[in-house]
């Protein structure tokens, strides 16, 4: 069944998923929504790479997304 369920899935995304998990792991302790934008960040960005072929409106969304929390990542390092 877990063969079946990652088979479309290719491993770097998982890896990239499982980075993504751990910063929230992270932040559930810390509480910091910097660590949440950059989560968001980069699992948007990965998702773009993946859809980028088969779906591209999807993709293009999630490439808005990821650059949009980049953004206010960046935003916000840069104020405090």
């Amino acid at each position: 069944m877990i063969k079946r369920l990652t088979k479309n899935i290719p491993i770097w995304f998982l890896f990239v998923g499982i980075v993504v998990f751990i910063l929230l792991c992270i932040n559930f302790f810390e509480m910091n929504t910097r660590i949440n934008m950059l989560a968001l960040a980069i699992l948007s960005i990965a998702n773009t790479f993946r859809l980028w072929k088969s779906e591209r409106q999807s993709a293009m969304m999630f490439l808005l997304l990821g650059v949009l929390c980049t953004f206010f990542l960046l935003r916000s390092l840069i104020l405090y």
